[in-house]
């Protein structure tokens, strides 16, 4: 995969959250998308041997260029079905890179991949038990400032299950109450590293025992 000078500018200007018109935005998206995409999509249930606490976790794997990188977001959007009730809940994390692109790089950098580990996890509580992923839309982009609408999160490369897009999930529970509490962290992987996360796609699997 390479990238030329010019479009590497617009991936590290895609990263920063600030006020643009949207055929700036458009510009900036369809450089980013020759470049980024979403791979795997994981999801598992596991259970804490010290409470006892089932936790469903969801991992999401990217790529990009490795020697010229933006810090992109992950935002993950999610609906789960627990018995009668459907829940949702959405959470967005941001890398947060230190990367070596040379020999002879400062101490602590990373020789990076290109690649990202994502992971979500839902501790399954009293309601949240036996519940399962009914949709979900993992979407990796960057963030963009309006003084007057405020935060636009912009797609870059995406990735849904039973949903065509998040505001779909996000516009079907808007009357309701059952909001899932989400945790996320992110990983910029090395060289070494990220061999699971090159097996096929998980798809939207998940929930159960």
């Amino acid at each position: 995969m390479r990238i030329t000078a010019g479009v590497a500018g617009v991936l590290l200007i895609a990263a920063v959250a600030i006020a643009q018109d949207d055929s700036t935005i458009a510009e900036q998206v369809a450089a980013a998308q020759k470049h980024a995409s979403i791979g795997a999509v994981e999801s598992k249930v596991t259970t804490s041997k010290k409470t006892g606490v089932k936790t469903q976790s969801i991992k999401v794997a990217s790529e990009q260029e490795p020697d010229n990188p933006f810090v992109g977001t992950m935002r993950l959007t999610i609906e789960m079905e627990a018995g009668d009730n459907i829940w949702y809940g959405q959470q967005q994390q941001t890398q947060q890179k230190q990367l070596s692109t040379q020999a002879g790089a400062e101490q602590g950098k990373i020789d990076y991949t290109g690649e990202d580990s994502w992971t979500f996890k839902i501790a399954l509580s009293d309601d949240l038990k036996g519940g399962k992923v009914k949709a979900y839309a993992a979407e990796y982009g960057f963030v963009v400032s309006n003084k007057v609408s405020g935060d636009k999160f912009v797609v870059v490369a995406a990735k849904y299950d039973r949903a065509e897009s998040a505001d779909e999930i996000m516009a079907r529970n808007q009357d309701s109450k059952n909001v899932i509490k989400i945790k996320s962290t992110a990983k910029a992987l090395k060289k070494g590293e990220g061999d699971e996360d090159k097996k096929g796609d998980g798809g939207g699997g998940g929930g159960g025992e």
